[in-house]
Order: C-alpha cells, then sequence, then structure tokens
C-alpha cells in the first residue's frame, strides 16, 4: 500500500513527529511509579530511550517492533510490527511515513474506543459502526457522520483522541490495507497508564497511553527475543485532572479541598511564600 493521498483522500496529512516526546527520566522514575500506587523495576531505559529518540524525529531503522502515538493517532512497530494511536494523525503518520512504501514492519493504528461501541460512545473512524466518506472542515477522509452528514458525537478518556475524523493519509493507508486500526478503551489507556508507571517509570500522556495498551497486547503475542518500541508523543502531567480521581482518589479530594480553602482565604495564592505552605 502507498503513502500519501489516493482517489479518495487528499494527501493532506500532516507528517510532524510528535508533540513533545521526552518524558522525564532518572529521578521520574520513582515520583512516577510512586504516584501510581505500585513499585517499578529497573528495566526502564530502553523504553524511555525509544520513546523520546522517536518523538524528537528520529526513525527507527532496527528490526523491532514499535508504536507510539499523539492527538489523535498512534503508529508503533515491532519486529514486523507497529502500533500507534489515532486521533487526528499527525504523530501516527510521521512515525509510520518512513515505512509506508515497504511490505514490513506491520502498521497499527489504535483508536479512542471510548467506553464501547455505541454511538456517542467512542471516537473509532476506523473501526468505528458510524465512519463513513465525507467533507468537514475542508478536507475529504473518514468521518463519524449521520445519514445526513452531519457530525456526530464522540466520547474518548483522552481529549487528543476525542474527534470525529481521521487524517486523510492515514484514511487512505488503512483503506489500502497498509495500516491497520483497533480500538482501545478508556480502562485499557488507564490500565496501560498504570502498567508503565510502576514498571518503567514513564508517565503516559493519556494519548500515548493508547499506543502503549495497543503495544501491550502485541507484545504478549510475541516471543522474548522480540523488542517493542512506543513512540511517547507526550507527557501525562498534563492529565492529572483525569487520573489522579482513578488512582489517588483520597488524596486528590484532599488537594482540591486545600485549593478551595486558599481561594476562598482571598490570599494571594500565586506568590511563592504561599505556594511553599
Amino acid at each position: 500500500g502507498g503513502g500519501g493521498g489516493s482517489d479518495n483522500y487528499s494527501n493532506g496529512e500532516t507528517t510532524g513527529n510528535g508533540d513533545d516526546g521526552s518524558g522525564g527520566a532518572g529521578g521520574g522514575m520513582t515520583s512516577q511509579g510512586a504516584w501510581i500506587g505500585g513499585s517499578y523495576s529497573s528495566s526502564y531505559c530502553a523504553t524511555q530511550t525509544a520513546g523520546a529518540s522517536f518523538g524528537i524525529g528520529g526513525t527507527p531503522t532496527t528490526n523491532t517492533d514499535t508504536g507510539g502515538g499523539s492527538g489523535g493517532y498512534y503508529g508503533g512497530r515491532v519486529t514486523n510490527h507497529n502500533n500507534g494511536g489515532a486521533g487526528g494523525g499527525s504523530n501516527a503518520i510521521g512515525f509510520f511515513s518512513p515505512f509506508v512504501d515497504e511490505k514490513e514492519p506491520r502498521l497499527i493504528g489504535a483508536e479512542a474506543g471510548g467506553i464501547g461501541p455505541g454511538i456517542g460512545e467512542n471516537a473509532s473512524r476506523m473501526t468505528g459502526n458510524a465512519s463513513r466518506e465525507g467533507i468537514v472542515q475542508g478536507y475529504k477522509s473518514r468521518f463519524l457522520l449521520d445519514e445526513d452528514g452531519q457530525a456526530l458525537p464522540t466520547r474518548s478518556i483522552s481529549a487528543g483522541l476525542d474527534y470525529m475524523g481521521i487524517g486523510p493519509q492515514l484514511a487512505a493507508l488503512g483503506a489500502s490495507g497498509r495500516v491497520e486500526f483497533t480500538s482501545i478503551l478508556d480502562k485499557e489507556a488507564l490500565e496501560a497508564i498504570s502498567f508503565f508507571a510502576k514498571n518503567e517509570g514513564i508517565l503516559f500522556a493519556m494519548e500515548s497511553a493508547h499506543a502503549g495498551a495497543a503495544a501491550m497486547k502485541i507484545a504478549r503475542e510475541l516471543p522474548k527475543n522480540k523488542a517493542v518500541i512506543i513512540n511517547m508523543s507526550g507527557r501525562g502531567d498534563k492529565d492529572l485532572f483525569i487520573t489522579s480521581p482513578v488512582f489517588r482518589r483520597d488524596e486528590w479530594i484532599s488537594f482540591l479541598k486545600a485549593e478551595v480553602e486558599r481561594l476562598e482565604s482571598d490570599k494571594e495564592i500565586h506568590s511563592s511564600k504561599i505556594m511553599g505552605e
């Protein structure tokens, strides 16, 4: 399957390689592992380094499988396998682009499965039951649309994946069969965040966690001598308001109450003295 557009889709997809790519190393392992509430191992280096390297524009060229993603779609590749998440798709297509004209590795996009397969419960453009061709916001691709061509509601725990459309380049690659797509539920993405925080010392962004969840599924099917590389497109610091109520509910409630008290006290809450209390 070729890259770029096709008769059905324009060649308009951004090919940037990730939003961030960095993911705290070293000391972050202790704080992130502790925050999630579990132990961690000392084998985080390979995953951490791979995610950071590819996220800032490197191209994986070794015979390994990888997975990664950002903003909506994710890309990854393992020996003969690449998996990634998918939303808008700029990160995924940037990660997939070196391989779209080759037969290998296998390219897999992980879409937002939300809470289920029903309309309004997910944001799965390639695997969902309401996806169809259309022209929305000035480009032709696949969207979640009703019979009148109007946009349908979407749902995902990840704001970056909660979008009704997919980039036209990824849609074309999906139609040709070069990129496969799978759907990751919200709970599976959360499980991936917990797993990587505990075992790798890495705090995934919600978008990247969908790619991580897809990579975990693939890894279970691979022999131990195969490596899975996840393109970590962003860090989970920005998602603490989403993940903390799940992983540390009581502590989160205490934090919010303390913040309300600060606000109601009419003190200058951003002064260095107050912030240090």
